[in-house]
């Protein structure tokens, strides 16, 4: 390259350039010399990654390890990159202990597992009153009679396209007839369908259940907060200013879909 020097009014001092010149030779030199100087201290995992942000900023918290002056302690800590960069005017300060963060986090996910374990049980009590209310209900035998009528229908569906066939119908006749037993057949279809409807909602509810049930049978009760349990339960945590914590869920979907049922079912039988 060539270099032209003094070509146009400076931004800064080359006496100015030249201190922060000095600064950066000095922090990188420290850097260089405390690479592997605290190697045999423990290290610690760090289990959020990108799914920990500033609920200011946005921006994913970082991840800090300091030394004490002895270097024999390590301190982990989290703190928002944005006021690390650019001070408390571009985004609140936020600087929690890891130890600490670990804490409510494990708390926070063991009680929404606790949450979904009570309202299964709800659920399936009061499935169990749905279902008893409906055989209270339903008179004795109902299901065999209606399938012997929508096979009684079908029959005579088909008997009366042989007597069109064999000219023992006019047209008007026939399909006067067919769109009779195609309406009956329907009602007692529809019929069938709401007697069976415990079976087929219970599948369906377990299919939504099934996410949450996994997550618990790997994680409830666990002692530790680990990289896998988050990234398996959690979409995002927020980190606020006074270093308190929101939690978004994954499959929360399937969760909403258990309470909505409960309170289907609790009107219901109420």
């Amino acid at each position: 390259w060539d270099v032209v020097e003094n070509t146009h009014e400076s931004i800064i001092s080359m006496e100015l350039w030249e201190r922060v010149q000095a600064v950066d030779k000095r922090n990188s030199k420290a850097a260089k010399d405390s690479f592997g100087k605290y190697a045999y201290l423990p290290k610690r995992e760090n289990p959020y990654g990108s799914l920990l942000r500033c609920a200011d900023c946005g921006r994913a918290i970082k991840y800090i390890r300091s030394y004490s002056q002895k270097g024999t302690k390590a301190y982990y800590n989290y703190k928002c990159p944005e006021n690390i960069e650019l001070g408390d005017a571009a985004c609140p300060k936020k600087n929690i202990r890891a130890q600490d963060l670990d804490t409510v986090v494990l708390a926070t996910l063991q009680k929404q597992m606790e949450l979904f374990l009570d309202t299964q049980k709800v659920l399936q009590r009061l499935i169990a009153l749905e279902r008893e209310k409906k055989k209270r209900t339903l008179p004795s035998g109902r299901i065999e009679d209606i399938r012997r009528e929508i096979e009684k229908r079908k029959n005579l569906s088909t008997a009366i396209y042989t007597d069109y066939k064999e000219g023992l119908l006019t047209q008007d006749e026939y399909l006067y007839a067919k769109k009779k037993y195609k309406d009956e057949l329907s009602a007692l279809e529809q019929e069938l369908s709401e007697l069976r409807g415990m079976d087929s909602k219970e599948t369906s509810v377990s299919f939504g259940e099934k996410h949450w049930q996994g997550l618990i049978d790997r994680y409830y009760g666990a002692k530790e907060l680990t990289g896998d349990m988050v990234r398996a339960m959690v979409r995002e945590i927020k980190l606020h200013a006074d270093n308190s914590i929101s939690v978004e869920f994954l499959y929360m979907n399937e969760f909403e879909e258990l309470i909505r049922e409960c309170e289907r079912i609790r009107k219901e039988v109420a």
